[in-house]
């Protein structure tokens, strides 16, 4: 090796250098749950990569990785909505069917999505368990006037979330 010639990178030394700025590259782009597994996904893929100068791996990674985040985008937008284990859980004793429990549990679900988290609280507690709002409000340790106002604001961002949904029209 001549004392002129940079040294020649590893897949470690690559590894070592890039990992951390293309895991905050990731979770910028809004893949904050999923950032390391992008960034792993693009180690991976640059390991694979036969005779791969890792000199110049920092504007290859970025680009995978940005690929990666795009096909992952692509598809969730393709996939269709995950519903929730326990909503299914329930199997019926006898012949009934609990097709439409079911339909308007998935809408309650959506409807739920759209509110905040404290009006979601207030919500399931007074309509989905039938507690009063003294009792909402005696559990949440805040004032009724506030468990009202909560519960309209809720019912109204559900009132929303059916009409952009496409699912009813309150005109």
């Amino acid at each position: 090796m001549n004392e002129f010639e940079p040294p020649v990178l590893t897949f470690e030394d690559a590894y070592t250098e890039n990992y951390g700025d293309l895991v905050r590259f990731a979770e910028r782009r809004g893949a904050r749950e999923s950032a390391e597994d992008v960034t792993q996904e693009a180690m991976l893929r640059m390991y694979k990569a036969s005779g791969f100068d890792y000199d110049v791996a920092a504007p290859w990674l970025k680009r995978v990785t940005y690929n990666l985040l795009v096909d992952r985008y692509r598809a969730a937008q393709v996939r269709p909505h995950e519903v929730a284990v326990e909503i299914l859980d329930r199997t019926p004793s006898d012949a009934t069917d609990y097709t439409e429990d079911v339909h308007n549990r998935l809408l309650a679900e959506q409807a739920l999505a759209y509110m905040s988290e404290e009006q979601r609280e207030v919500v399931e507690l007074a309509l989905m368990q039938g507690y009063s709002t003294a009792e909402v409000a005696q559990k949440l340790s805040i004032p009724e006037g506030t468990v009202k106002s909560r519960q309209y604001y809720g019912l109204r961002a559900a009132r929303l979330a059916f009409t952009e949904l496409n699912i009813c029209s309150f005109d």
